[in-house]
């Protein structure tokens, strides 16, 4: 796994949960997008203009500011300050996911500036999770994790609890994420990876997932869709083999052009696709349909 705990950083559990209540008061931003069910939303903490509304990820001159809402939140601020290079911090956002999945894909870079990221937890349970290829594991409160996202990825939130993960973009001058972080008297190093143990699938399960086609058409779709990415999280397989499972479900449901949409949106998510490149469920959709933006 390519994805790795830097290191464990310490968060008071009352001081931490009154700011997280004060991220989810916020709202924040929907993030929709071709890879997310369920609620995804973000809010920026830190920006190179100081405005909570400038969300657009990029280079820029100078240190960065804090946004309303970051200035707001003096405890995590104090833990920035203790436990990063803060002079080489470019961007912070809180991410929250709830009830929601991530479909497993690789992330393209071909238009991201360089930037470091790493993130750690504020807020979690243990039915939030991640995943890399064909292995799982949790980010456990204060887990400082660089997520290898040009690795097929994913990640889910199995239950209405609202997971809240702060993630650091850094310019650093050297291509080390050491340099990102400072000396903590106390800091846990380098902890193992909290890794669940995942239950074996067999031809009979297999056999009853393949069934789903009987009821697979575009009304069920996006249900079946989540339904196989969740699976991964709680039986021993790769992510995508969700994939798999949805071409032969298509296969088998007769409805026409699913299973061409299907496997097309295995090529889209883990194979191939162009950067501007966005992709609609419909059945008379096209293949290609022009971003605004890159991805």
């Amino acid at each position: 796994m390519r994805s790795k705990a830097f290191t464990r950083i310490y968060l008071d559990p009352h001081l931490i949960e009154e700011e997280a209540q004060s991220i989810l008061i916020s709202g924040g931003t929907d993030e929709h997008s071709e890879f997310t069910h369920g609620m995804w939303r973000s809010c920026v903490l830190w920006n190179g203009t100081g405005d909570q509304n400038d969300t657009v990820v990029r280079d820029y001159h100078g240190r960065a500011r804090r946004t309303p809402l970051g200035a707001k939140l003096s405890y995590l601020d104090s833990v920035l300050e203790a436990a990063f290079a803060t002079e080489h911090i470019k961007w912070v956002r809180a991410f929250q996911v709830r009830d929601g999945v991530l479909a497993p894909h690789r992330t393209l870079h071909e238009f991201c500036h360089s930037f470091k990221r790493l993130c750690f937890p504020i807020r979690t349970d243990f039915g939030c999770l991640h995943s890399e290829n064909d292995c799982v594991f949790h980010m456990r409160l204060g887990e400082v994790w660089h997520l290898d996202d040009s690795e097929v990825h994913s990640a889910c939130s199995l239950s209405a609890f609202t997971r809240i993960l702060i993630c650091i973009n850094f310019d650093l001058p050297k291509d080390s994420f050491e340099s990102a972080l400072r000396g903590e008297p106390g800091r846990v190093e380098r902890p193992e990876p909290f890794m669940p143990r995942r239950e074996p699938i067999d031809n009979l399960f297999l056999e009853t997932i393949y069934s789903l086609g009987a009821i697979t058409n575009w009304q069920s779709l996006q249900d079946i869709i989540r339904l196989m990415i969740k699976t991964h999280f709680y039986r021993d397989v790769s992510a995508i083999a969700c994939y798999d499972w949805l071409i032969e479900i298509a296969a088998r449901s007769g409805v026409p052009k699913l299973l061409q949409k299907v496997t097309d949106f295995k090529r889209f998510c883990i194979d191939e696709r162009d950067p501007f490149e966005t992709f609609e469920w419909g059945p008379e959709t096209k293949r290609f349909h022009p971003r605004i933006s890159g991805p």
